[in-house]
């Protein structure tokens, strides 16, 4: 949910910087943190990807800290593991581009400015390639948006919990899934294999690329690619 929430901010005709992320040393998950950033980031062609923070010390003393990477062994291999992911490209970047278009009723209308994409729309990033346009507002001079291969609304928005030092996009609590319908529009478009075994409502995303393979239910995830392979797989 943090990468789709992150990964779904991203204006298309401009770069995406992703300067913050990082699941620190209490988090029983955070072994997660390498493949999963990495990978979906590369997939994405994200424009940086740094993690929050102090990757680098010239000394290192005493116990691991709190989003202190370099006193952190995991969270460096970590590191290692998104470098050869999305550094190194391992991890093949999606061909396709999918276009959300916000509109000023979706934002000021509904007073939705304060809210996010709905939780099941934002999964598109974990599908194939996608961005924002804002059509309501002239595009700033000299940007070139990249050309959409599918153009889609607003399905709904979710709300945000903000709180000190952290934010979280919640599930939208009428439990569309307008994904479903998506999916059979990337397909039925050439923009997915037929193949593909994304099941939105099953909770199984594959990337267009068939290089990523995520499973909620069974809380794994698997990457096959020509220079890279490797699994997450929660032990319960």
């Amino acid at each position: 949910r943090l990468f789709c929430s992150i990964a779904t901010t991203r204006y298309n005709d401009r770069p995406l910087l992703i300067t913050e992320y990082g699941q620190v040393f209490w988090n029983r998950y955070r072994y997660e943190e390498g493949l999963l950033m990495g990978c979906y980031a590369a997939l994405q062609d994200i424009d940086g990807l740094m993690a929050h923070a102090t990757p680098v010390l010239d000394r290192i003393d005493g116990p691991i800290h709190p989003f202190w990477v370099a006193h952190d062994p995991i969270a460096r291999a970590s590191q290692v593991v998104s470098g050869f992911a999305y550094l190194r490209r391992d991890v093949t970047p999606s061909p396709h581009q999918v276009e959300i278009t916000l509109q000023n009723k979706h934002i000021f209308a509904a007073v939705n400015h304060a809210r996010a994409l709905s939780a099941d729309q934002a999964r598109l990033a974990l599908l194939t390639g996608v961005g924002l346009s804002y059509a309501d507002e002239p595009a700033p001079v000299g940007v070139r948006p990249r050309k959409a291969d599918l153009r889609l609304p607003v399905f709904g928005t979710s709300e945000t919990l903000v709180k000190e030092f952290f934010s979280e996009v919640r599930e939208s609590l009428g439990g569309e899934k307008p994904l479903i319908g998506v999916v059979a529009a990337l397909k039925k478009h050439h923009l997915m294999p037929q193949a593909n075994r994304t099941d939105p409502a099953q909770g199984v995303f594959e990337s267009d690329t068939g290089q990523l393979l995520l499973s909620m239910p069974s809380r794994q995830f698997q990457v096959i690619a020509p220079r890279m392979e490797g699994a997450c797989l929660d032990p319960e």
